[in-house]
């Protein structure tokens, strides 16, 4: 977004006293970034475009959306890992492409990265903007909204319709005060299990959710890298009995894990798969013991057998 284009004047920015009501930390910040567990998109763009920007991700938020841009990177935190964690996680990417927005590294690199993890992409041309050839072999059959050639509605319209099919706004719910005067706030968005979960042909790709304990679904064959990067709730993962392999940084970072249950069919094991798991263990449940089980846990300390039976 040209997150990084904030960078250099990040040491000029001034932190507005927290208090119990919502501010902007910094000035000219239309609204806070979302900071929760729920499904959001990452906007990328250029900081010289934010008058531009801004009323469109507000509106964005007005709507029930929820929006992560550059205002929620705190001070004090390496800014390209929290760019990094903050688009690793995000459901959907927005890019608003301008002269400025192509043009700028920090905004490819952003791209690059959303690409590479084949994130839900919507590119929003604010200018008429001739690409790189190296943008257009990028972005060439990602979705574009032409919006400097619609009127408000239109845009509206078509932003809405892209969205929906990988993002939800939060639902609105009527609240009546004792002198009649009617609000609304936002509910909750709940999520069924099997929602949580980013499949593609078998691979786990991320997991959404936020559960303590986790029963991956019967279409998991393959935990991807990354997939549950970072999931401080997460104490307990049982494998589903078509799931045979676990990738390289899979559970990266994941504190609070103890226990991997695994199936009979598992029979790969990356050696980078737990990086940051210091309480990792492992079960099978009982006569279910995987084939090549010895090469697969040489320490038996961090194995046991479960009496549960297995069931799907």
């Amino acid at each position: 977004m040209g997150i990084f284009d904030k960078l250099k004047n990040k040491k000029n920015v001034q932190v507005e006293t927290p208090s119990t009501t919502h501010h902007d930390r910094v000035s000219g910040i239309p609204f806070p970034a979302y900071r929760g567990r729920e499904p959001y998109m990452f906007i990328s763009y250029a900081h010289v475009d934010s008058s531009m920007v801004y009323p469109i991700i507000s509106e964005f938020n007005d709507m029930g959306y929820n929006v992560w841009y550059d205002e929620g990177i705190e001070p004090g935190i390496e800014w390209p890992e929290e760019i990094a964690n903050a688009l690793d996680r995000c459901s959907l990417f927005v890019v608003f492409i301008t002269p400025a927005s192509a043009g700028s590294l920090n905004v490819r690199n952003e791209i690059n990265f959303a690409l590479s993890r084949k994130l839900p992409f919507i590119a929003i041309y604010l200018k008429e903007t001739a690409l790189t050839p190296g943008l257009q072999l990028q972005m060439g059959s990602k979705q574009a909204i032409l919006k400097y050639n619609m009127d408000d509605e239109s845009f509206r319209r078509k932003y809405t319709y892209s969205f929906e099919t990988v993002l939800k706004p939060t639902e609105k719910r009527t609240v009546t005060s004792t002198k009649n005067s009617v609000f609304e706030e936002p509910a909750p968005i709940v999520f069924f299990q099997e929602e949580d979960f980013e499949i593609e042909h078998g691979l786990l790709h991320k997991y959404h959710g936020s559960r303590k304990e986790v029963k991956l679904p019967v279409t998991v064959q393959i935990i991807g890298g990354f997939a549950f990067n970072n999931c401080q709730n997460l104490e307990s993962v049982v494998m589903s009995e078509e799931c045979g392999a676990i990738l390289d940084n899979a559970f990266i970072s994941c504190l609070g894990l103890t226990n991997i249950t695994i199936g009979k069919s598992f029979s790969s094991l990356s050696k980078k798969a737990f990086i940051g798991c210091p309480n990792v263990r492992f079960s099978y449940y009982k006569d279910r013991m995987p084939e090549k089980f010895d090469q697969l846990f040489p320490d038996k300390s961090i194995v046991s057998e479960i009496d549960e039976v297995y069931q799907e």
